[in-house]
């Protein structure tokens, strides 16, 4: 396996995290978790890491593409 499609995959495993502990977070807290919210609380992640690091978080980025364009 590549090194890139190791990558590919650690960021897919991470966007799958990212999508199931912020559902888990929102039902925890009495909250839907429709798709559509559930990209907002993640796109919120994003912006906050970004501010902080100056730079995009590719898993949090494949998990709102993924909630936004299901196959």
């Amino acid at each position: 396996m590549s090194i890139l499609s190791k990558k590919l995959e650690r960021n897919f495993d991470d966007a799958c995290q990212i999508i199931g502990q912020v559902a888990i977070q929102k039902a925890a807290r009495g909250e839907e978790t429709s798709r559509k919210l559930l990209v907002e609380e993640i796109s919120k992640l994003a912006s906050r890491y970004k501010l902080l690091t100056g730079e995009e978080h590719l898993a949090m980025r494949m998990a709102i593409e993924s909630l936004e364009h299901p196959v």
